[in-house]
């Protein structure tokens, strides 16, 4: 997943949609990036049956940073990866 999502990122990057300072700073920078790589993600989560997947959007060394700065993040979350996705039912 952290290959598709630094393609996907560089894919923004190139076409001038995003730009990578702006990542952790501004949520209009980070917003293009969700869109595009969401459903990759609920398609991970739902194939590998856990209850979360997350991505930061994060370009500063962590080490860096102190425990209360803001990172932007896409959480996912399934309570109840063992039932069927509703589009599934049938």
């Amino acid at each position: 997943m952290q290959e598709y999502v630094n393609e996907e990122a560089q894919n923004l990057i190139d076409s001038g949609q995003i730009r990578i300072e702006d990542i952790g700073n501004n949520k209009e920078s980070y917003l293009p990036l969700m869109e595009n790589i969401c459903s990759k993600m609920i398609n991970a989560l739902r194939r590998r049956s856990v209850t979360g997947i997350y991505v930061a959007f994060n370009t500063e060394d962590l080490d860096k940073r102190s425990q209360n700065d803001f990172i932007p993040t896409l959480y996912i979350r399934d309570l109840d990866p063992d039932s069927l996705p509703p589009e599934n039912h049938r």
